[in-house]
C-alpha cells in the first residue's frame, strides 16, 4: 500500500479509481513540485499510457470526485483463511 492523505481522506495509490463521470484512473508513479500524486486515465480494455497527461489527484479529487476505490478480485490466502477459520482478518 502507498497511502496518501488528502483532506483526510487516505488513498492507497496502489489501487485504480473510478471518477463520477465513470473513468479509472491510476497513479503514475510519479508526484508534481508540491509532492502531490499525479494520475493518468485508464483507456477501456487497455494499459495505462505513461506518456498521456497527468493530473494531480487534489485536482483530479476537486473536479472529478469522489473518487471510488475499483473492486479488487478475493486472492486465494483469503478463500483459504475464510475456508479454514470461518472469518476473514
Amino acid at each position: 500500500m502507498t497511502p496518501y492523505l488528502h483532506d483526510g481522506i487516505e488513498f492507497d495509490l496502489d489501487r485504480t479509481y473510478r471518477d463520477v463521470t465513470d473513468v479509472e484512473w491510476a497513479w503514475s508513479g510519479a508526484r508534481n513540485a508540491a509532492g502531490e500524486p499525479l494520475m493518468v486515465s485508464i483507456p477501456r480494455g487497455g494499459p495505462v499510457d505513461r506518456f498521456e497527461p497527468t493530473v494531480s489527484l487534489p485536482d483530479l479529487y476537486r473536479y472529478h470526485g469522489p473518487l471510488i476505490p475499483m473492486p479488487q478480485p478475493t486472492t486465494a490466502s483469503t478463500y483459504r483463511q475464510i475456508l479454514a477459520h470461518g472469518t476473514a482478518a
